[in-house]
């Protein structure tokens, strides 16, 4: 018997057989794969409502803080604020210093809710606000100790001449002056606090931030 015919056969019915058998379901296909060439699904991103996230970050900066009734231990007008500031500076009444400048507390509740620098286009989160006043407010600390510490200063005028900022019952006034003579009569006129803040009849300084 010639076996060519029947080999011929074979190789038909099994290529026949090939033709016919179905592909792999994409499930075996899948379970065949390794685990680095199966996509994981992106995370669905998070809301971004900047109003939102800055009610969120501002609970969390006053968390532990006892809201103030009022500002505390600040003065009925801006001139008492810079006549007691210059008599502070003058004796190096360190303790009397602090206490005329904004708490933590204040701007919490007083100074950082509806101001622009918790708006659009700004939108600064309380901790950078708060942060960036104390910083400035250091130096210019620093710098008026060095050149008035101790040296009297006679009061005879004072002023803001920034823009004023008025939102939910407070006064926000920048850029401070003082007129002085101080004690080897020299007079002048600096900007020495870098803003007021008023609420309620009551002054207190926003930080010791100045132009000296």
């Amino acid at each position: 018997m010639n076996p060519k015919p029947y080999l011929v056969l074979l190789a038909s019915a099994l290529a026949a057989a090939a033709c016919d058998s179905p592909a792999p379901r994409a499930a075996e296909a899948k379970e065949a794969a390794p685990a680095s060439a199966v996509a994981t699904p992106a995370a669905a991103p998070l809301p971004q409502d900047s109003a939102l996230l800055i009610e969120e970050q501002l609970r969390r900066f006053r968390a532990g803080l006892v809201e103030p009734k009022g500002l505390e231990n600040g003065f009925r007008s801006p001139d008492a604020l810079a006549r007691a500031f210059a008599r502070a500076v003058s004796a190096r009444d360190t303790a009397a210093l602090s206490r005329m400048k904004l708490t933590r507390e204040e701007f919490a509740w007083f100074y950082y809710p509806h101001s622009p620098r918790s708006l659009p286009p700004y939108e600064l989160d309380p901790d950078l606000a708060w942060m960036q006043i104390r910083a400035n407010g250091q130096r210019g600390y620093i710098r008026l100790m060095t050149q008035f510490a101790g040296t009297e200063m006679r009061v005879h005028g004072q002023g803001c001449e920034g823009k004023t900022e008025s939102y939910n019952g407070v006064r926000v006034m920048s850029y401070c002056w003082i007129r002085y003579t101080g004690a080897d009569g020299r007079t002048g006129r600096d900007i020495l606090y870098g803003g007021i803040i008023e609420r309620g009849g009551i002054y207190k300084l926003v930080s010791f931030a100045n132009r000296l």
